[in-house]
């Protein structure tokens, strides 16, 4: 089926917004985005510094922070029961609750090396809840929110998620340090639960409700066959499944703070609030340009511009004030590719399949961040920090160029329908 007949059939088989379904302001997503940030940001910033201060490895917590990060290329899982079950705004409470649960048990944690497998264990748990409570947002967005929207949902999604990992994370790594771990844990879980409130006002019916099983399965296993069917869909695939933009090393800045000399108060604020309100508006911004630009196009160039940012601080100086300068641009590259990743993702997603195709594509497009984070661990010993950098500016170079040429080899020969999406907004 070519791009002209998908747009027709979708735009006359589905409205763009369930029926019964009652949406939330864009910027209320932040909050919402901001569960899933702060049990990632608990890992990733207070739990990654608090560690490295234990004598534990960098190639130890880059396996933590990978732990967190796997459960999000499961979300292809975990889709099609949201679709088939419980409406997405119950999934995404329950799973909110259960992020809060998993923060605060390290309130009661030894940590020290020789726990290292309930460490990890538990961080694994805190990543599965982070995966459901993103694949029920996901699907909530394609349920109660046009198309044409999208793009700035997408940039509030991105600001809220690296928001939360960042401010709550470097409240937590504050707290840590100056209150101890037990109230770091308990504080950020409370934060945690209290960032649901605006799920408790959304409506998100289900689109096939009422239809016999087997015909829902059908209508969202040939909505997700579509993915294959056109340029549009694979070019989307591609995207998300390339590592472009992906900022892994970031994730690692806790833990590597002390090569730039960076003390403890320094790498929280820095990593923690500072990152967290410096990345908003490059979240923003991203969000801004997919509603007017291909997402794919902004995540690829974007990508080109992390590099350049990766590129730079692997090679200049050493010192407290350039761990801040570059962390912070870097944070702000970030947010910019991450919007474009969810807006590749949300554009095109339907109201009665958005669980199942949010979370198969966003399962894809955590695969590169996972496979980038263990390369990270594996250079790290080797090459140390400017190697790690240098490798994902590498990659996330390459991936850009190869997303690009063969955009441009594949260019849609006078359809008159732009490639803005894998469906039509």
């Amino acid at each position: 089926m070519d791009d002209l007949a998908t747009a027709m059939v979708t735009a006359l088989d589905e409205p763009a917004v369930a029926p019964g379904a009652r949406a939330i302001a864009p910027p209320l997503y932040a909050f919402t985005a901001a569960v899933g940030g702060i049990a990632n940001g608990f890992v990733v910033v207070t739990l990654g510094y608090v560690l490295a201060g234990r004598n534990f490895p960098v190639a130890a917590i880059a396996a933590l922070v990978g732990l967190v990060l796997l459960p999000s290329t499961w979300r292809v899982l975990i889709g099609p029961v949201i679709d088939l079950s419980l409406t997405a705004r119950h999934w995404f409470l329950l799973s909110a609750v259960g992020a809060a649960v998993g923060i605060g048990l390290f309130a009661a944690m030894r940590l020290d090396p020789d726990n290292l497998w309930q460490i990890g264990g538990i961080s694994l748990v805190l990543g599965i809840f982070y995966a459901i409570c993103a694949t029920a947002q996901t699907a909530a967005i394609a349920i109660t929110s046009s198309p044409v929207v999208r793009g700035r949902i997408a940039g509030w999604v991105q600001a809220g998620s690296l928001g939360g990992t960042g401010i709550g994370g470097g409240v937590g790594l504050w707290l840590a340090t100056h209150a101890g771990m037990a109230t770091a844990a308990v504080t950020l879980a409370l934060l945690c639960l209290a960032c649901a409130w605006p799920m408790l006002l959304i409506r998100t019916p289900r689109h096939v409700a009422g239809l016999p099983i087997a015909a829902t399965i059908k209508r969202i296993g040939g909505d997700a066959l579509s993915l294959l069917n056109t340029r549009r869909g694979l070019l989307t695939v591609a995207a998300v499944t390339l590592p472009m933009g992906q900022g892994a090393f970031i994730n690692l800045l806790p833990s590597i703070a002390r090569d730039w000399g960076a003390s403890a108060d320094l790498t929280a604020t820095t990593t923690g609030v500072l990152s967290g309100l410096i990345v908003i508006p490059g979240c923003l911004l991203g969000g801004y340009l997919c509603d007017r630009l291909s997402a794919q196009t902004v995540l690829a160039w974007s990508s080109i511009a992390c590099a350049a940012g990766e590129l730079a601080m692997a090679l200049g100086p050493r010192t407290p004030v350039t761990f801040v300068g570059f962390a912070l641009a870097n944070n702000v590259l970030m947010g910019v590719a991450y919007a474009a990743v969810a807006a590749a993702v949300l554009v095109g997603l339907k109201s009665s399949s958005g669980g199942t195709i949010g979370a198969t594509l966003g399962s894809l497009s955590n695969v590169p961040l996972v496979a980038v984070t263990a390369l990270l661990a594996a250079v790290a010993a080797p090459y140390g920090t400017s190697g790690m950098l240098l490798a994902e500016a590498v990659l996330g170079l390459v991936a850009a160029l190869a997303y690009l040429g063969l955009a441009w080899l594949w260019r849609p020969q006078a359809t008159g329908v732009p490639a803005l999406a894998w469906t039509p907004q």
